[in-house]
């Protein structure tokens, strides 16, 4: 009997040198016993059998000796992820037999590419699955890091990993596994330790084994006091609108990444804050962060903050001479598949997030108000307006403020129209030249 020490359980380079040794010596299946070093099934093994281990061989002995069809290659790379304790041991059959039949691949009837094709399926689903469901949260004082916990069912971490930076390339995050642990950085994707905290760790005890284990993976966090974050979240989420208010905007950026208010935090990447001069004459209020927005962690960077880049251009407008930022913070969504679909937000969440709008209203101090949307011009105006009948009309804010509705440049995108497209276009750009002319002349009084 030969027995094969792989490893690790994902050692799929480890099983292809030592097959293709044992194969070109003409070693039976049945004569050969698959192992990973430490797993349970190898502590059936006792030490006294080590001496007839075959040795794995480095990569390339035998090289070029034999060919595997290609399909086998693939379906082998997928079932080597699989769980199942004899996958090795299946492979290496299969191997065996494509010497005597080059054809076996093709044989739809045949046990062994039967079972090789279900399990090849079932990896792929676990993979599809992990990189669907897998959504980071923020860890308070985690310097802007997420995590995320995730128990696939089968070894699929590392191979879900390039997509997952992929989805969020602008998101330093830890994901957690029983397996393995993969960290981002925006630059490196890191492995490390697995995390076997259960099928649904709480969050604190996640929150935990991320400082403790995972945290060396990023640059430190500053160091906040328990008291000064329990603070912060009581304050984001209870705090009154007329008093305790944050005094900067880096405190309302601060507070909103940590916000409670509502439950919307739960499922998007981080809490958006507004970005702009400190004191720009106009401010842009849109209706919510898109998939885009949510993954960089800046409002309107995807196609409708293109578009919006254009209206503002052909208005006399710079990005740079506005303040950007939306009526609710967190990215309210439902999932389709592997899409993140945008979902409107209730009158509840308009409210609780209108306190972050109204802190930088008073911090920024601007002239004109421009509200993109019914979303946005129910939390600058505290009342709903139809945006068709109410567009371009001038209204107060108190004092000597003014404010004014107009199309979400999302909507212009959706419209299926090009006239149409192209007329919502143009009425938007006009209201954004009213706004740039009440910002000059109001500047100037």
């Amino acid at each position: 009997m030969r027995l094969i020490r792989l490893a690790k359980e994902t050692d799929f380079d480890g099983w292809r040198a030592a097959a293709r040794t044992l194969r070109l010596a003409g070693v039976l299946p049945r004569k050969v016993a698959w192992t990973v070093a430490g797993s349970e099934v190898d502590l059936a093994f006792p030490e006294g059998r080590a001496p007839e281990d075959a040795a794995a061989g480095p990569p390339g002995v035998g090289e070029g000796a034999f060919k595997v069809p290609r399909a086998f290659a693939e379906l082998a790379a997928d079932v080597a992820l699989h769980r199942a304790p004899d996958r090795f041991a299946l492979l290496y059959r299969m191997l065996f037999r494509l010497a005597q039949n080059g054809r076996l691949m093709e044989d739809a009837s045949d046990s062994d590419v039967i079972r090789a094709r279900q399990m090849a399926a079932a990896v792929r689903e676990a993979t599809r699955r992990m990189v669907d469901e897998v959504v980071p949260r923020p860890i308070a004082g985690a310097a802007g890091v997420h995590i995320a916990w995730h128990a696939p069912a089968h070894r699929v971490a590392e191979r879900a990993a390039p997509a997952l930076t992929a989805r969020y390339p602008h998101l330093a995050f830890s994901v957690l596994t029983p397996e393995v642990g993969l960290h981002w950085d925006m630059a490196v994707l890191r492995t490390g330790a697995g995390a076997r905290l259960g099928d649904n760790p709480s969050e604190a005890a996640l929150d935990d084994h991320w400082r403790k284990r995972c945290a060396s993976f990023f640059p430190p966090a500053p160091v906040i006091s328990s008291r000064e974050m329990k603070a912060a979240i009581r304050g984001s989420r209870d705090g009154p609108y007329e008093r305790g208010a944050p005094a900067s905007l880096a405190e309302v950026a601060a507070g909103i990444d940590s916000c409670r208010r509502c439950d919307l935090w739960r499922g998007a990447c981080r809490g958006l804050a507004g970005e702009g001069p400190p004191h720009a004459p106009v401010m842009l209020v849109g209706e919510q962060p898109a998939d885009a927005d949510d993954q960089a962690g800046r409002p309107f960077v995807g196609a409708a903050g293109a578009l919006l880049d254009r209206a503002l251009g052909e208005a006399g407008l710079d990005r740079g001479q506005v303040f950007l930022s939306n009526a609710i913070r967190h990215f309210k969504h439902e999932r389709r598949g592997t899409r993140r679909l945008q979902r409107t937000p209730t009158l509840q969440e308009v409210e609780a997030c209108r306190w972050w709008l109204d802190a930088e209203r008073r911090l920024v101090q601007p002239k004109v108000v421009v509200a993109l949307g019914a979303t946005a011009a129910q939390a600058v105006f505290g009342k709903p307006l139809p945006v068709v009948s109410s567009r371009g009309e001038v209204r107060s804010l108190g004092g000597r403020a003014r404010g004014l509705v107009t199309f979400h440049p999302a909507f212009v995108l959706r419209l299926p129209e090009e006239r149409v497209r192209t007329e919502t276009l143009a009425a938007l750009v006009s209201d954004l030249r009213t706004a740039r002319r009440l910002g000059e002349k109001t500047a100037g009084d």
